[in-house]
């Protein structure tokens, strides 16, 4: 795992591209940075407090959507499985697992199964340390429910 810290000295929009060739999905690998003064950002954290722990909150501020497929939030990823329908099929993908814990696992040990047409080594592996244990249960229930 790589870091990259800057600090900016102008406010405004910056398009961000993934600058290696690092496999499937590279070409999609976009984002957006908002460098805003210091007021505007404080208004905007004020404004976001209550979502810390709302799952499609949390889905998206991990960057779920980057890789994954989930049209109940618009998101359209190529990169890893599908998550439609992941509440039925989760149970079924490692026997003496529930769905919630398969996909705990898949969260914070994604290699431990990776789906069959998947290739290992790409989701990251920092989500335990990223994520609150709240906002983990959120993600993982608001997973289960998705049939």
């Amino acid at each position: 795992v790589s870091a990259l810290s800057i600090t900016p000295t102008e406010t405004g929009r910056f398009p961000i591209r993934c600058a290696e060739l690092c496999g499937a999905g590279h070409t999609v690998m976009t984002a957006e940075v908002v460098v805003e003064s210091s007021e505007d950002f404080q208004a905007w954290l004020t404004s976001r407090a209550g979502l810390a722990n709302e799952p499609t909150q949390v889905f998206a501020d991990f960057g779920c959507g980057g890789c994954h497929v989930l049209s109940v939030v618009g998101a359209a990823g190529v990169v890893g499985p599908s998550l439609d329908g992941i509440g039925t099929t989760a149970a079924t993908r490692v026997p003496g697992l529930s769905a919630g814990d398969y996909l705990e696992q898949s969260i914070l040990q994604p290699d431990a199964f990776i789906v069959p047409g998947f290739q290992p080594g790409l989701m990251p592996k920092n989500f335990g340390e990223r994520m609150t244990p709240e906002q983990l249960q959120s993600l993982v229930e608001f997973l289960e429910g998705q049939s």
